[in-house]
């Protein structure tokens, strides 16, 4: 009887051991299959990931010019100097009640953000408070 059990036992391993083998033999397969260089080509940083958008008090982070730069339409500009870097951008503030259709307004931000072009002004950082839109551009 002892020897029945002990052939049971070795069928079961052997089993086993095929499925391990199996499964080791695909994952091998898998690792094979992996291209780095190809992934590597797919990966796309996009740039508006790096474009923030805050909403509160912009003179916490930059003060702005007394005189304005330009005036507009929509709003006005100023040149703004960051505080922490001394770094001097040009700040667009626009009146949320002259946005009259703030989704095609947003969508024309959008696309600022996702440009880059020598000819086109760049766009760093995006501000709201309940009065104001503001937009940080490149002088």
């Amino acid at each position: 009887m002892s020897m029945i059990l002990w052939g049971l036992k070795r069928s079961r391993t052997t089993v086993m051991s095929s499925r391990t083998l199996k499964i080791e033999k695909r994952l091998k397969n898998k690792k094979t299959e992996f291209d780095l260089k190809k992934i590597m080509s797919e990966f796309v940083i996009k740039k508006d990931l790096f474009i923030s958008h805050s909403t509160g008090e912009i003179r916490n982070y930059y003060t702005l010019s007394d005189r304005p730069l330009g005036e507009g339409a929509f709003g006005v500009v100023y040149l703004g100097t960051e505080i922490t870097t001394g770094n001097k951008r040009a700040i667009k503030v626009i009146e949320r009640d002259k946005i009259k259709n703030f989704k095609r307004f947003y969508n024309e931000v959008n696309a600022l953000k996702t440009l880059d072009h020598p000819h086109i002004i760049k766009l760093f950082e995006i501000y709201e408070d309940e009065k104001h839109v503001y937009l940080v551009q490149e002088l």
